[in-house]
């Protein structure tokens, strides 16, 4: 008797047709790198995290220092907003170390010095020196909406000026020095020479920066051009390559390269040289987002998983690709049927302990944990669905079993999941749904008789509040002829 997998994996194709056997839909589940599924890391209250919301204002910017010490930015952007430095059991507000609230055209962008933490706001640059938290303008900086710090400068874009320009500080090197950081211009003194170069493979504005400490990245509208550091010039081109940047918030730094949404709606991932472009799968998905510009790129990190996520805030979706694996959806809980959106605006990755810190729409705050099926409390869905699969022949075919090879993690609460399928499109059958007992460690569960068909899409869904995980499903099926 034929024994075939049936592919419950992260491979949501939305640009093919799901009854040629293109995946259906992947709702909040990840694989790992041998290809075993569970639900997708849950936002958890973080060990001496606040436990009440920061503010009454989603987060639109958070930064861990290399030392670990978060920082969170939250408001209604265009509009003031606060910066918050958390500590166990509570948070901050750096208005009150003393600053009044800044004012911000767009999200924060953070970097970091030894001395000090920069963020820009769309408007001005700010500083945080990292002795006493005190936070203030940086002095002589443009109006940015980005800013790096790369090798002993600090960089940012020009947002009311020539916007082909990009500014550079004078240096500043050690913990307790800044000076340089605060010299813009075009300007050479005793503390070292500052001033601008342009990015002019073609006049489009630059929309976003960042570094990989070997380079700095200019997104243009339309182009991409690679900076590096120059004896004479300061700054020389290395490459400029046709591919812009559509989205400014979108851009998601993978250890050496980054991943953005361009000019094309596609999501590519680009070291300045090589392009990949990593969308073709979901390239219907993008193509039906109404606003892409409001894109805003995340990674998340947590035990083997690795996974680049987009929000697209007003249209309340989101699209994760996990790295060795493929395409799938993010959401929220479930309210009659319908998927809130995921409810995570920022995530910034903490060096020190390994795990992602997550804001909330709602003011909150938490980390990215295995383990839990909720989100503070609110409960999301985790489903895959398969596209219809016809195992090589359009004749008839009695399904004898399904078998599930099951991974329990923690054994402390209600381990579910249920099947179910439909042999075309329409109603669902009703659910088989299994239940894993605590004696149940990895068990295999074995459905029995479900069915003749010619082709078949079949669904698996995480049930209860216990931690499990899919390692393997295949189908055991007799082809009767026509």
């Amino acid at each position: 008797m034929p024994l075939a997998p049936l592919p419950f994996l992260p491979s949501q194709e939305s640009g093919a047709d799901v009854l040629a056997g293109a995946g259906a839909l992947s709702l909040n589940v990840v694989a790992d790198g041998r290809g075993a599924v569970t639900r997708r890391p849950a936002v958890v209250a973080a060990d001496n995290g606040p436990t009440t919301a920061l503010a009454d204002a989603p987060v639109v910017g958070m930064h861990v220092t290399d030392s670990g010490t978060v920082l969170v930015a939250t408001g209604h952007v265009p509009g003031a907003v606060q910066v918050w430095r958390l500590v166990p059991g509570a948070a901050h507000d750096l208005e009150s170390t003393p600053l009044a609230h800044v004012t911000a055209s767009g999200r924060l962008v953070f970097a970091e010095t030894e001395a000090i933490v920069i963020f820009a706001t769309g408007r001005s640059v700010h500083k945080v020196v990292q002795t006493g938290w005190a936070m203030s303008r940086l002095q002589s900086a443009p109006l940015a909406s980005y800013v790096v710090a790369h090798g002993v400068r600090l960089l940012a874009n020009d947002k009311s000026g020539d916007r082909t320009k990009v500014h550079y500080s004078a240096p500043a090197l050690g913990a307790n020095n800044w000076a340089g950081h605060e010299q813009w211009g075009v300007v050479v003194s005793s503390i070292g020479r500052s001033g601008y170069f342009t990015a002019e493979g073609r006049p489009d504005p630059v929309v976003a920066l960042a570094e990989n400490s070997n380079e700095v990245f200019v997104f243009g509208a339309t182009t991409l051009q690679t900076f590096s550091p120059d004896p004479s010039l300061v700054y020389a081109s290395v490459a400029t390559r046709e591919f812009g940047c559509s989205a400014p918030y979108s851009v998601v730094k993978d250890d050496q390269s980054f991943a953005w949404i361009d000019h094309r709606r596609r999501v590519v991932h680009s070291d300045g040289r090589t392009l990949n472009i990593l969308s073709d799968q979901v390239q219907a998905d993008l193509d039906d987002v109404a606003d892409p510009e409001d894109a805003v790129g995340m990674r998340v990190r947590h035990g083997p998983v690795d996974v680049l996520a987009w929000r697209f805030g007003r249209d309340k979706r989101t699209l994760a690709w996990s790295k060795g694996g493929g395409w799938g959806q993010w959401s929220g809980s479930a309210d009659r049927g319908l998927w809130a959106p995921w409810p995570v605006t920022a995530a910034a990755l903490d060096p020190t302990a390994g795990e992602t810190w997550v804001g909330l729409e709602d003011g909150r705050v938490g980390v990215l944990r295995h383990g839990a099926a909720t989100d503070l409390g609110d409960e999301f869905p985790a489903l895959v669905r398969t596209g219809f699969l016809d195992r090589g022949t359009d004749m008839r075919k009695h399904c004898a079993a399904v078998r599930l090879s099951l991974r329990r993690k923690r054994g402390t609460g209600a381990a579910k999941g249920h099947v179910r399928w439909r042999d075309q499109e329409g109603d669902w059958s009703q659910p088989v749904v299994f239940t894993l007992d605590d004696a149940d460690i990895e068990p295999v569960v074995v459905l029995r008789s479900l069915g003749v068909y010619r082709r078949r899409q079949w669904e698996f869904a995480f049930l209860g509040d216990d931690d499990f995980s899919l390692a393997r499903a295949a189908e055991e099926y007799t082809v009767l002829g026509s």
